[in-house]
């Protein structure tokens, strides 16, 4: 002790008395502080190394004694003691330390209570501040939480990448062409396109019928979003895939004018031909996100079609589109269908299909209506100037029917006439302007004469 004090006062510790006798450069306590590391990694290291340091330590005072064993590890004696007491201890593996939580909480909630929040989560899969005040539950918000929590009750809630991941998932358990995405699409507001659809009377919308599970999309063209053009198009559609032996077994649109009545509770013409005709269970979707496919397709048709082409006529047209459907639905590759094409989630769960099921031009909805009134009636006859007055007596069909030339001759000259106007007005606008100029330029040569007249 006298040594120890006179260290002391010369500014020397205990360390550097036994210095020079230990065999270690570093200290049994600059290991144990060096475990706080924050490093993850390093304080793993540490831990290895101070139960290593432990189990060397025991066996060194076993064999020499504790006073020596206190000297050449640099350390106070009743850690040597402490570790040599606990070498038998079977609760301690590897010298780990002890955990210092007490054995017993007196403010610790009872059992039953635990039991009863683990119940009424059961029930209703609320929250601790929900349970505790829809269940008067005699614990605090805080506590509820925390016994979730400590039963792993709490869930996180999932980001959005991680939820369409999930609803991927579901989708590729379906057969294809089982749940289709049926919408309707407006082209005149797209910059690129509208200046064709002036000039060579283009279709102003779009129909569209997209498989969820592989995004394979049919798509056909008409005048206006009419009920009449929606159905032509599910018959188009429908009856090709029933060719190939493909049964659709649902069908999901919106709110659109073209599938629901939005003034009255009757069923309207495509609700009808779905569900009385072709049997096929029609959904509403509440919100725009469960017609995401279809929605999705719509901006990549805009972005690889309509906002690059370059048209040449109407026939030009269609021909691209056909070519662009081919090109979506054979080659374009899918990020989200784990980098396939329609075509390799087609040939999985049908092997055997001719691949020509994909291919399906698009037409002009408005000229082949009569196939949508052929599958309403199988005797369906279109309507002919013959068919439309077949109860007229056979005297005055021939007046009619003279008639008939007279008008659309008066029509050909009417539209003979309005050009001649036209031309008549472009002329009057000539002679207007070649007046003004040379009323222009004989002011401007009166004006030079008399400026310099000598």
């Amino acid at each position: 002790m006298d040594t120890i004090h006179k260290n002391k006062k010369m500014g020397q510790t205990p360390r550097s008395k036994y210095k020079e006798e230990s065999a270690l450069d570093i200290t049994y306590h600059e290991i144990y502080k060096s475990e706080k590391n924050t490093n993850s990694l390093k304080a793993t290291s540490n831990l290895k190394v101070t139960r290593w340091l432990r189990a060397k330590l025991v066996k060194y005072a076993l064999e020499h004694g504790i006073r020596p064993a206190q000297r050449e590890f640099n350390c106070s004696i009743n850690t040597v003691r402490l570790w040599v007491s606990r070498k038998d201890d079977p609760e301690l593996i590897r010298f780990k330390d002890r955990s210092k939580r007490p054995k017993t909480i007196n403010n610790q909630t009872a059992p039953h209570i635990e039991k009863l929040v683990l119940d009424c989560h059961e029930k209703e899969r609320m929250g601790g501040r929900n349970l505790k005040h829809q269940y008067n539950l005699p614990v605090s918000e805080i506590t509820a939480y925390r016994i979730l929590k400590r039963n792993n009750k709490v869930n996180k809630r999932k980001k959005k990448h991680i939820k369409s991941q999930d609803l991927r998932k579901l989708k590729a358990l379906q057969k294809m062409f089982a749940v289709v995405q049926v919408d309707a699409k407006i082209l005149s507001d797209i910059c690129n396109f509208y200046p064709y659809y002036s000039r060579y009377q283009l279709p102003l919308w779009q129909f569209t019928f997209t498989c969820e599970k592989s995004g394979a999309t049919f798509y056909a063209y008409c005048r206006g979003e009419t009920s009449i053009a929606a159905c032509t198009f599910i018959v188009y559609v429908l009856e090709h895939l029933k060719k190939y032996g493909i049964k659709v077994k649902r069908i999901k649109t919106d709110k659109g004018s073209f599938a629901v009545a939005r003034r009255s509770l009757n069923h309207t013409a495509f609700q009808k031909l779905v569900k009385d005709i072709y049997k096929i269970e029609h959904k509403q979707i509440v919100h725009k996100n469960q017609n995401a496919d279809v929605e999705r397709f719509h901006g990549l048709i805009e972005q690889y079609f309509y906002s690059i082409c370059h048209i040449q006529s109407k026939l030009d047209f269609y021909t691209q589109a056909r070519d662009k459907q081919i090109w979506f639905n054979y080659i374009r590759k899918n990020s989200g269908k784990n980098w396939q094409t329609p075509l390799e989630i087609l040939k999985k769960d049908y092997p055997n299909i001719d691949p020509q099921v994909l291919a399906l031009a698009p037409m002009d909805l408005d000229k082949h209506s009569d196939i949508y009134y052929y599958k309403l009636d199988p005797n369906y006859k279109p309507l002919t100037f013959e068919s439309f007055f077949k109860d007229v007596p056979k005297e005055y069909l021939n007046n009619i029917h003279a008639l008939y030339q007279y008008v659309m001759k008066l029509d050909e000259l009417f539209i003979l006439f309005r050009q001649i106007v036209i031309l008549k007005n472009c002329l009057f606008y000539i002679i207007i302007n070649i007046k003004r100029c040379v009323l222009a330029a004989l002011k401007m040569r009166c004006r030079n004469i008399i400026c310099y007249r000598p």
